[in-house]
């Protein structure tokens, strides 16, 4: 399996928005909040590439396989991540380190640079945002998905040029009246 790496302006816009935590060259760690509020929505019946998109993070900058990932991890976990879990002193120091180090929802990251992004509203109505970010996000969203057309207009048009010389191949000949 080949891990797709963010460019420096992926990942940029990946850092701007309210339902990232933090980004690596090919890792994302999603914010608390998002988190929360995505599992909660995904449980009632929404659809999980709805979700992420509506955070801006359509599946064509993050991937399908990301997103099932993430929401297979979060709903084997879901006790813990809606608060309903009963907290377990029986754990090993290890164990214990593995779940703050695996959890983005460990005391660690309340004291840490990225706790107020965490505690913004995933649709940041919270927040406080100028219009000329909101649009800068807009853009590069929007890039991305003309590049997803793009792309996807380019394979059909290959397939219907098979499709061209196959028909043709297929056809008979009609001998030339000379």
């Amino acid at each position: 399996m080949t891990r797709r790496s963010f460019t420096e302006t992926e990942r940029a816009y990946l850092l701007s928005l309210p339902a990232v935590a933090s980004v690596g060259e090919s890792r994302i760690t999603y914010a608390d909040g998002f988190v929360r509020e995505s599992l909660t929505r995904y449980l009632a019946g929404e659809s999980p590439v709805g979700l992420f998109r509506e955070a801006g993070l359509p599946p064509e900058l993050v991937g399908h396989k990301r997103i099932d990932r993430a929401f297979a991890r979060w709903k084997a976990d879901r006790l813990t991540i809606l608060g309903l879990a009963a907290p377990q002193n029986t754990a090993s120091p290890s164990a214990a380190a593995s779940d703050a180090s695996a959890s983005p929802s460990s005391d660690a990251s309340a004291s840490s640079p990225s706790a107020p992004r965490d505690s913004r509203n995933v649709h940041g109505s919270h927040g406080v945002r100028d219009s000329h970010d909101i649009r800068d996000l807009m853009i590069v969203q929007q890039a991305h998905y003309i590049a997803h057309l793009e792309r996807r207009i380019a394979e059909l048009e290959r397939e219907r040029a098979v499709e061209r010389t196959r028909a043709q191949q297929e056809r008979p000949s009609v001998p030339s009246a000379s």
